[in-house]
C-alpha cells in the first residue's frame, strides 16, 4: 500500500528519482496523446484551463512532428576565470583534476521527441572555443566554430536514450547530453 511505497522512498532515495522520471515520462505521453486528439477536432482539455490543442493529424495516431531545439555551449569553469576563481589556477596547473581540460556543458543537456520526429538542433557557441554536436548512435556530427551558431537536421528513427558529446579533447568527458526518443502514443 501507499505507506510501504513512502517506507520504500525514505530507504532508497534512488527510487524516488525512477518514480519521478516514470511519472514525468507518463506525463508527456499522457500530452502528446491528448494535443494527438485534439488534433481529431475532439473537445480535449488539455491543460484545466480550458485551452485546446490544435494542429494535424487525424489518422488516430500522433503524426510525426518537426522538433526545433536551440542549445547553448555554455563554458562552466574554463581557463579564462583563473583570475576570478583562485583555486582554478591549481586545478589547471599541470598534474591539476583539469589538467588540459576545460569544463563546458550542453545547456539544455537533456531533449525529448517521439520516434518518427523531424529534429533540427542549432547550437549556439558564444565562446572563442570549437564545439561539436555529435550524436554517435545516430551519425549526427555538426561542428560550431567559435561565436557562431550551427545547426544539424536529422529523424529520430530508434526509442531509446542517445548520448550527445562534444568531441573536442579538452571538452571530454564533461560536455554531455542525451536525446530521449519515445515510442509514439498508440504505436
Amino acid at each position: 500500500g501507499f505507506s510501504s511505497r513512502i517506507e520504500r522512498v525514505v530507504r532508497e532515495p534512488s527510487a524516488v528519482r525512477r518514480t519521478i522520471a516514470a511519472e514525468l515520462d507518463r506525463i508527456r505521453l499522457q500530452q502528446y496523446a491528448l494535443r494527438s486528439r485534439a488534433a481529431e477536432g475532439l473537445a480535449v482539455e488539455i491543460d484545466g484551463s480550458g485551452s485546446r490543442g490544435a494542429a494535424a493529424a487525424n489518422d488516430g495516431t500522433t503524426a510525426p512532428q518537426n522538433r526545433n531545439f536551440t542549445v547553448a555551449a555554455v563554458p562552466l569553469l574554463v581557463h579564462e576565470q583563473t583570475g576570478i576563481f583562485g583555486f582554478l589556477q591549481q586545478d589547471f596547473a599541470p598534474g591539476g583534476v583539469l589538467d588540459g581540460k576545460e569544463v563546458y556543458g550542453f545547456n539544455p543537456s537533456q531533449l525529448s521527441v517521439l520516434k518518427g520526429d523531424r529534429v533540427h538542433v542549432t547550437v549556439v557557441n558564444p565562446t572563442n572555443d570549437p564545439h561539436s554536436f555529435t550524436l554517435p548512435d545516430l551519425g549526427v556530427n555538426v561542428i560550431i566554430d567559435g561565436g557562431q551558431a550551427n545547426g544539424v537536421s536529422f529523424v529520430a528513427s530508434r526509442v531509446g536514450a542517445f548520448t550527445f558529446v562534444c568531441t573536442v579533447a579538452e571538452h571530454q568527458p564533461y560536455m554531455t547530453g542525451q536525446l530521449v526518443v519515445m515510442p509514439r502514443p498508440l504505436e
